[in-house]
């Protein structure tokens, strides 16, 4: 089951139970945590942790409090790892910099990005090996801004880079054959990149 087949709340209330399960023993939570952390009051959390345990997705036991079963744990990480790959692509790509702008459009986003666009947001970026683990970004609590990226160049930039080097050609003194063999590595070059979105 994909976290996108879960309704939105569900998606919430297991993004924040794992939140904060790390920061207790056992990784148990307790329902007053949740509600605070949501700001919902608590029999609408109660509901919704009734609904949870008929998914399989939480234990939840008297006293003792609310804990991520492994199904419930591995959607959550899928949940926050899209939220940390969409603040990585707005700070690094849209160069959006406000931490209450990010949070909020990431959060709003995270439930919409199925496995392979995810998949493709981290491959253009290059960050698969920092977003493997996404408990340091939990307990570190702060924005990925330490991850460095592949730089990203719209489809117009790399033709225009691709049109100067061209001219300056003509400004080398090179041979014409040899003109012509760079230029048709460019052309090349070119027709490959333009091939990957096809």
């Amino acid at each position: 089951m994909c976290p996108l087949s879960l309704p939105e709340a569900y998606q919430e209330y297991l993004e924040i139970i794992y939140r904060l399960s790390l920061q207790n023993p056992g990784g148990w939570v307790k329902n007053k945590d949740i509600s605070d952390r949501l700001n919902v009051k608590a029999p609408s959390t109660s509901s919704m942790l009734e609904k949870l345990t008929v998914k399989g997705l939480i234990e939840w036991v008297p006293r003792s409090g609310i804990r991520l079963t492994d199904m419930g744990k591995e959607k959550a990480k899928i949940i926050i790892r899209n939220h940390i790959i969409i603040e990585v692509f707005m700070m690094n790509v849209l160069k959006i910099t406000n931490p209450e702008h990010l949070n909020q459009i990431a959060c709003d986003f995270e439930h919409h990005i199925t496995p392979e666009i995810a998949e493709r947001m981290q491959n253009l970026l290059g960050i698969d090996d920092y977003v493997k683990n996404v408990d340091n970004f939990i307990l570190e609590d702060k924005l990925p801004s330490h991850i460095h990226t592949n730089p990203v160049y719209s489809e117009k930039k790399i033709k225009q880079a691709f049109d100067i080097a061209e001219a300056q050609l003509h400004m080398e003194n090179l041979p014409n054959d040899e003109q012509e063999k760079i230029k048709q590595a460019l052309r090349s070059f070119w027709t490959t990149l333009s091939s990957f979105d096809k």
